[in-house]
């Protein structure tokens, strides 16, 4: 059966009683109803649903909706940071993650700290008031990662990785804003939905590991 995928509310029209698996829209968002994310800078998150159509391209069923990254210009770069915040506690090696609902899936969900590269920033300085402002707290130390990552996901291109130590004296077991993840048990993993945290993660365990390792 042959496929496409269209807006949300044009699907909408045509099948009124299509139940979609991602809520419509943010209650708080004041994008029009097919955006579920915009960012004239990075580019917009829309929600479509994926469709059946005969030969002649006539829609004939809704088959399932999803969000798709639609990248910002073409021409231009707007690089953002991903952090990775570590820490040891005892001998053992710890990220933290922030804990973030996702309204558009009603969901909740962990990513690393990120955000994008105002003027005049270094890399450096940019994951410092990143992990400040999302967290609240201060690194140590701070080292950019080998290459960039190019998952479409927030940042679409040119997007940062760095590692952030943290002092374990900052850091709380329990908290609003973060959560902290032992590596020995990568199970946190599953809750990252995001693929820059995803690949941030992976990123840091292989430096960590090509380096002398952090645990030992």
């Amino acid at each position: 059966m042959p496929r496409k995928a269209i807006p949300f509310t044009e699907a909408q029209a045509l099948f009124p009683e299509f139940q979609p698996g991602w809520l419509e829209h943010n209650p708080e968002c004041t994008d029009p109803p097919n955006v579920a994310i915009g960012s004239p800078r990075f580019g917009t998150i829309r929600h479509v649903v994926v469709i059946g159509t005969d030969a002649d391209g006539t829609p004939t069923k809704p088959l399932w909706d999803q969000v798709v990254m639609e990248e910002g210009p073409k021409d231009r770069d707007f690089p953002g940071v991903i952090i990775v915040p570590y820490c040891l506690i005892g001998s053992q090696l710890y990220v933290i993650l922030r804990q973030r609902h996702r309204p558009v899936r009603d969901t909740n969900a962990l990513e690393f700290p990120q955000g994008g590269i105002e003027a005049g920033e270094t890399v450096e300085q940019c994951a410092r008031r990143e992990l400040e402002e999302e967290t609240g707290l201060r690194a140590v130390n701070v080292v950019e990662l080998p290459s960039v990552c190019a998952e479409p996901d927030w940042f679409p291109r040119g997007t940062k990785i760095v590692a952030a130590a943290i002092s374990s004296a900052q850091v709380e077991e329990h908290t609003d804003s973060y959560r902290v993840c032992s590596v020995s048990n990568l199970a946190f993993s599953m809750l990252i939905d995001a693929a820059t945290s995803l690949a941030a993660l992976v990123r840091f365990l292989a430096w960590n590991q090509a380096k002398q390792p952090i645990t030992h």
